[in-house]
């Protein structure tokens, strides 16, 4: 569904230098913390007959500079150089000192989602698509289904084509989305709303005609119930918006081999 790039603390690190802004977060710590370290101190009485003059600026090279690299530098080769200085052994001394800690102060990580409207879309698709018997079916929900409803006239004579699109255009006046096919056989049509993932489908036939009901498909179970016209718009407005079930839009159909 997402993607996640994980940008540690490069993006806040770069605010920083660029700004000069202070973006650290600080941490408290359930129980404050002793930190013991090795820390290096200048020694005022040698640095300054030594360096004279430039007294004040070896000793603030030396308070800045890490201890273990002074420490090691003047183990291995007998002093530390620093900004053009030689520091040597009787300028510095080393001792531990304890520090109590209530938490700490870090620059913090940075993840970066990428949850763009494609994954949503694969991810529905992959979802939604099924097999059943020879069928493909795309049972994405219904309310993100982009044809709500298909219409079909049983045969396009004898006044059905005609009252279908009536009901179509009832239908499309009453803001569904909406799909009218009349070619090939019945079973044709429902197959290809099936794969277009249209929830339901509406069947004019020859009873529509005497008596102004209409069949109505469910896309996901095949099953099928009578009702209606003339409260059509409700009852799909209440299905499309989960309200009802299948169930409770008719009365029930036996299956047909079309279905």
């Amino acid at each position: 569904m997402a993607g996640h790039a994980n940008r540690s603390n490069y993006d806040l690190s770069s605010h920083i230098r660029a700004s000069g802004s202070d973006l650290t977060v600080f941490k408290k710590y359930d129980e404050p913390m002793v930190r013991r370290e090795r820390i290096v101190r200048p020694v005022d009485s040698t640095i300054g007959p030594a360096f004279k003059g430039e007294a004040a600026t070896v000793r603030k090279l030396v308070e800045n500079a890490k201890s273990a690299d002074v420490e090691q530098s003047i183990r291995e080769k007998g002093f530390f150089l620093v900004g053009g200085f030689k520091v040597l052994p009787e300028h510095v001394d080393f001792e531990w000192a304890e520090t109590k800690e209530s938490g700490r102060r870090f620059v913090p990580e940075v993840v970066e989602p990428s949850f763009g409207a494609e994954r949503l879309l694969y991810a529905a698709l992959e979802y939604g698509y099924a097999q059943v018997k020879d069928r493909v079916i795309l049972n994405i929900p219904i309310d993100i289904a982009p044809i709500q409803v298909s219409v079909f006239p049983l045969m396009a004579k004898d006044g059905m084509e005609e009252k279908a699109r009536a009901v179509c255009e009832l239908l499309r006046r009453a803001a569904f989305d909406v799909d009218y096919d009349e070619s090939g056989t019945i079973g044709r049509r429902y197959a290809r709303a099936d794969e277009a993932g249209v929830p339901i489908a509406v069947t004019i036939d020859y009873d529509t005609i005497k008596d102004d009901t209409v069949t109505l498909r469910d896309r996901a179970t095949w099953k099928q119930v009578r009702t209606p016209v003339s409260s059509l718009v409700d009852m799909l407005r209440m299905y499309l918006t989960k309200s009802l079930a299948f169930s409770d839009l008719g009365i029930p159909m036996p299956e047909s081999a079309d279905s």
